[in-house]
């Protein structure tokens, strides 16, 4: 059985920089265009978009990463998480599926 271990924060990954949640954050990079958006279908399909790019045994619940590996994850691997997210994900095509 392995340990379930907190190994940072959506900030970690690069996805919530300016505000404290994921959803949030999709507000603020919307900006005054944010209410012509469903911002919940955004961070669900950006969310499990996010769970795609992830190695097995990594996953964001809420606005915190977590492993199931043994292993130590090291900020160098978090940076590694962080590429892997932002070349994985095409975030501005998830937002035009979404317009209102």
């Amino acid at each position: 059985m392995n340990a379930t271990h907190e190994i940072g924060t959506s900030t970690d990954l690069g996805i919530n920089s300016h505000t404290g949640t994921l959803n949030e954050e999709i507000t603020h990079q919307l900006g005054e265009y944010a209410g012509e958006h469903d911002i919940d279908a955004i961070e669900s399909e950006y969310r499990d978009a996010i769970a795609d790019v992830l190695p097995w045994g990594v996953r964001l619940c809420g606005e915190t990463v977590y492993s199931d590996r043994a292993i130590e994850v090291s900020r160098d691997d978090l940076a590694d998480l962080r590429e892997s997210v932002c070349d994985g994900i095409d975030f501005w095509a998830i937002v035009e599926k979404h317009v209102r």
